[in-house]
C-alpha cells in the first residue's frame, strides 16, 4: 500500500485501536497527527514515534467541541499543508453509571456528544479543506458490533454507535462526487487500555468461549482494517461497515461454541492470556 506524503489525523491516538493505527499509518510513511483529549498519553505516542524517525504532532484535542476541532484541522494543515485521511475513533462508556433510564443525564449526553457529534464535529471541519483541494480523502470511522447489535447495559453508547454507521452512509453518498471514501469498521471484542479492559476473569473468559476464533482480537486486528479501507486498494469502497470480530456476529449459537476456549486446534493470538 502506498501511502507516500499522506497525511492522517486519528482521534482517540492516545491509546488502544488509535493508538495501533497511529503505529501502523507512520509505519507506512504517513505523517501522523495524534489527537486526543489527554495531553500526557497523547504527547507520550507522537513524541515515541519521532523517536523512530516518524513524522507526527500531537494536538490536544475534545472532539466534542466544534471549536477544537477546527483548531486540530487548521493546526494540521498549517504543519503539513493537507489533510487525506480522517480516522474518526475517539469514543468513550461509562456502562458503570447505569443504563438508558438510569444513568445520570450528564455522561448519557456525553456519551452521543463525543462517540456522535464528536465524529461530525471532524468530519465538518476536515470535508470542506478535501473539497477544495479536490484531491480526494479518506474518512474512516469506528463504530462498534454494538452499533448492529445490544449489549447490557444499554446506554447511549449502542445509539451513538448506530448513529456513526448512518453518518457513514450519508457522508458516503454525500461526499462521492468529491472522491472521498467514507466507511466504517466494527470492532468486536478488542483487548484495550480502555472501554476493552477487562479485569474480570469470569468476563474474559464468557467472551472467548462466545468467540469461534477463540479469543479477544489486539487493537492491530483493527487498525489493519483501517489502514486498508484508507488505501487506494479501497478506492470502489464507500458507505459499507466492516465487521472485525473474530466470527462473533455470525454466530446466533445459544449455547457457549467452545466449552474451553484452550481447545482450539491451533492455538489463536491471545491479548488477554498465554496460551501453552
Amino acid at each position: 500500500m502506498d501511502f507516500k506524503n499522506k497525511v492522517a489525523i486519528i482521534t482517540g491516538a492516545a491509546s488502544g485501536i488509535g493508538k495501533a493505527t497511529a503505529y501502523a499509518f507512520a509505519e507506512h510513511s504517513v505523517s501522523v497527527v495524534v489527537a486526543d483529549i489527554d495531553p500526557i498519553k497523547g504527547k507520550l505516542v507522537s513524541d515515541y514515534l519521532k523517536r523512530k524517525g516518524y513524522r507526527s504532532i500531537f494536538i490536544e484535542t475534545d472532539v466534542s467541541s466544534p471549536a477544537q476541532t477546527d483548531r486540530m484541522a487548521s493546526k494540521t494543515l498549517k504543519e503539513y499543508g493537507k489533510i487525506d485521511i480522517l480516522v474518526n475513533n475517539a469514543g468513550i462508556e461509562f456502562g458503570d453509571k447505569g443504563n438508558i433510564i438510569d444513568m445520570p443525564y450528564g455522561k448519557l449526553k456525553r456519551i452521543l456528544d463525543v462517540n456522535l457529534y464528536g465524529y461530525i464535529n471532524c468530519a465538518r471541519s476536515v470535508v470542506p479543506h478535501m473539497r477544495e483541494r479536490k484531491q480526494g480523502g479518506k474518512i474512516v470511522n469506528v463504530s462498534s458490533v454494538e452499533g448492529l447489535s445490544a449489549l447490557l447495559p444499554g446506554t447511549s453508547y449502542q445509539a451513538s454507535k448506530s448513529g456513526i454507521i448512518g453518518l457513514t452512509r450519508a457522508l458516503a453518498i454525500e461526499l462521492a462526487p468529491w472522491k472521498i471514501n467514507v466507511n466504517a469498521v466494527a470492532p468486536g471484542a478488542i483487548a484495550t487500555e480502555g472501554m476493552g479492559a477487562a479485569h474480570d476473569q469470569k468476563i474474559v473468559e464468557a467472551y472467548r468461549r462466545r468467540i469461534p476464533w477463540g479469543a479477544r482480537g489486539f487493537p492491530k486486528d483493527i487498525a489493519g482494517p483501517i489502514l486498508f479501507l484508507s488505501s487506494e486498494y479501497a478506492r470502489y469502497i464507500t458507505g459499507q461497515v466492516l465487521v472485525v470480530d473474530g466470527g462473533y456476529l455470525a454466530s446466533i449459537t445459544p449455547e457457549p461454541l467452545v466449552p474451553d476456549p484452550h481447545s482450539h486446534p491451533v492455538s489463536p493470538e491471545d491479548p488477554d492470556l498465554e496460551i501453552k
